[in-house]
């Protein structure tokens, strides 16, 4: 194999792209996918992402509200999870809600007051694992 395939191939395993056992990690896609679901059943989602985090790191999502609507933002973790974080922003980059209590189930509820793009950072401070697959689903009331 040549280096720069080399190069790649260990960037793609260091990302995270690949699970070490994809049952494995399917498992626990389904189990975040079955959470969200059950928490947003009967209301219309706006906004749905499931993805890895490792433990002690963030992820910034993109994500765009319209002004006036309530929304509630419900964070999702795996079983290993023991610690998820959710910080709403506004395009500024300042805070706008968030729940960063010491739990798995994060809520952030809110009614912007324009429309645009905010952003969603979220957080796996804990983890029995290396990495936690975690989920987000963004519901209008």
């Amino acid at each position: 194999m040549n280096t720069s395939k080399n190069m790649l191939v260990a960037a793609i395993v260091s990302s995270g792209l690949i699970f070490s056992s994809a049952g494995h990690a399917n498992e626990y896609v389904r189990e975040v996918d079955y959470q969200l679901a059950a928490v947003a059943s009967g209301q219309y989602v706006t906004y749905q992402h499931i993805g890895r985090l490792q433990r002690g790191r963030a992820h910034t999502l993109n994500i765009y509200l319209h002004g006036g609507v309530p929304y509630t933002i419900y964070g999702r973790c795996d079983r290993d999870c023991v610690d998820m974080d959710l910080e709403l922003r506004d395009e500024n980059n300042n805070p706008i809600d968030w729940d960063l209590d010491m739990d798995a189930i994060p809520v952030v509820v809110n009614t912007p007051s324009w429309s645009g793009p905010f952003t969603l950072k979220v957080t796996i401070p804990d983890c029995r694992a290396n990495w936690c697959t975690y989920g987000v689903v963004a519901v209008a009331q």
